[in-house]
């Protein structure tokens, strides 16, 4: 009875691989190249079960989230981080 908060808004479910997530921000946090970031992707797909459709909703999500203050601080061109990134998007790869 008496005054009632509102409704809280449903927030938006995030839908990506938590374990992708973590490897694609530890090799972020560890400068790691391009070439041994590819490999570490690689790998993670080859030893872990994924949906293409998690596996590119993750890339997505970080790209989104990866912002000019990030990249300068872990001394990457974000132009070149976001294409490297997006080429795991990419069918063919």
């Amino acid at each position: 009875m008496g005054p009632q908060l509102p409704c809280a808004r449903p927030r938006e479910q995030v839908c990506i691989d938590d374990a992708l997530h973590f490897l694609i921000v530890e090799q972020s946090d560890a400068r790691a190249s391009f070439q041994d970031m590819s490999r570490a992707f690689h790998t993670f797909a080859e030893t872990h079960p994924i949906s293409w459709t998690m596996w590119r909703a993750t890339f997505l999500f970080f790209m989104q989230n990866f912002e000019e203050g990030g990249a300068d601080f872990f001394q990457y061109d974000l132009t070149d981080l976001r294409r490297h990134m997006r080429s795991f998007t990419a069918p063919m790869t």
